[in-house]
């Protein structure tokens, strides 16, 4: 463990805000990938759809990668099934635009349309060619390592003391160990912006081996930090073995991967989303900085509306969470079964949607639905909540 802090110290300091071009607002780039999936999964207007697509891709120097690999599947599925396919760009387009921003041969094998297929096999080519090289190195260069290591720093850190308090999870001082760590990422928030895609990239536990310093990576700095933790997991719910010898059992979820892994075929920053968890509900000051964040392509609107929903979910700490039990976006899938059902209406669920940039509800079921049908996958993050 010393000799990880010694090279955390060598890294060179470059913590500071990242560029932003004060002429893109993000909120117009989030309109547009609204406006094109409303237009595919409601309407199935597929011209619509693409000039969307193509109209916050080309207008942004930041694309979400999600976003891209969707355009692609529509493309691809259109192709393949409508004669009068006309659109400018074909879908290898934007699945070679999305190794820019963090797209592998690994995500394209998730999705079961193109996982034995020419897709695959023609994107690994491109991995390889001089420009996809060049793309997945500005990719590298996009990112924010220092920062990263900050969040690795938090999210570790914030798990180990999370295990030792589940022993007694209602008390003051777990309260106490939310509210520090959420100072803590206050802080990071004013002083570098949400530790969104945009800064920090997507999910991915050998990055830091590829820049060279393995010993940063996360499952890594896992390993080495994993003394006290011990997990077993089954078709049962949860179990996890807390350092006392006494087990704490989590009833109302059945996992099939283990939460203190990253997951790096998601297209995310998922954990972010475990941190949350750990701390019930969005600290009030992030809606303070919401508008700014989206606006800077820092924080996406989903994420955010993920972050209210498990406000409404989660009633553990009411004290914390003082809008507890209204879902206000139904954007994750994880809280579509939860007792803390919305009482809004889908119009008025929509309303909501459509003042942060988010599809309406009835699309969100459409890119489930259609996704099983034609082996594709439109819902991303460890919670589905893209």
């Amino acid at each position: 463990m010393k000799k990880t802090s010694i090279v955390i110290l060598l890294l060179p300091l470059r913590l500071m805000s990242q560029p932003n071009n004060a002429e893109e607002n993000y909120w117009q780039y989030h309109k547009w990938v609204m406006q094109a999936e409303n237009a595919f999964f409601e309407n199935n207007n597929i011209d619509s759809c693409l000039f969307y697509y193509d109209m916050a891709f080309d207008n942004y120097s930041f694309n979400y990668v999600n976003d891209l690999v969707n355009a692609a599947q529509i493309a691809y599925y259109t192709q393949k099934n409508e004669s009068s396919y006309h659109h400018g760009h074909g879908f290898e387009h934007y699945i070679h635009k999305a190794v820019k921003f963090g797209l592998r041969s690994s995500h394209i094998q998730r999705i079961p349309a193109w996982r034995d297929s020419d897709v695959y096999v023609d994107f690994q080519k491109f991995e390889k060619t001089q420009e996809g090289l060049a793309y997945h190195r500005e990719y590298l260069n996009s990112i924010n390592v220092d920062y990263l290591c900050l969040i690795y720093n938090l999210c570790i850190e914030d798990e180990k003391m999370t295990l030792d308090k589940y022993e007694d999870i209602t008390t003051n001082r777990y309260i106490d160990s939310i509210l520090m760590w959420n100072d803590r990422l206050l802080y990071y928030i004013e002083e570098y912006g949400f530790p969104g895609q945009k800064l920090l990239g997507i999910d991915d536990d050998k990055l830091f081996e590829e820049l060279g310093i393995p010993c940063l990576d996360f499952a890594t700095r896992v390993q080495k930090d994993s003394a006290k933790l011990s997990w077993i997991i089954g078709n049962e719910p949860m179990i996890r073995i807390l350092p006392s010898g006494d087990t704490f059992y989590i009833e109302y979820e059945k996992v099939d991967t283990i939460i203190y892994k990253m997951n790096t075929d998601k297209l995310s920053q998922n954990l972010l989303e475990v941190f949350f968890v750990h701390h019930c509900c969005p600290p009030p000051y992030l809606e303070e900085y919401a508008i700014q964040e989206i606006a800077k392509g820092n924080l996406h609107p989903r994420f955010y509306a993920f972050l209210s929903d498990l406000n409404g979910w989660d009633k553990r700490f009411p004290s914390l969470c003082p809008e507890g039990g209204i879902i206000k976006f139904k954007v994750s899938s994880s809280f579509a079964n939860s007792q803390a059902q919305s009482t809004y209406t889908d119009d008025l669920v929509d309303s909501i949607r459509e003042k942060y940039r988010i599809c309406s509800v009835k699309a969100d079921i459409a890119k489930i639905s259609f996704g099983k049908e034609h082996g594709f996958v439109f819902r991303w993050g460890h919670t589905q909540y893209f």
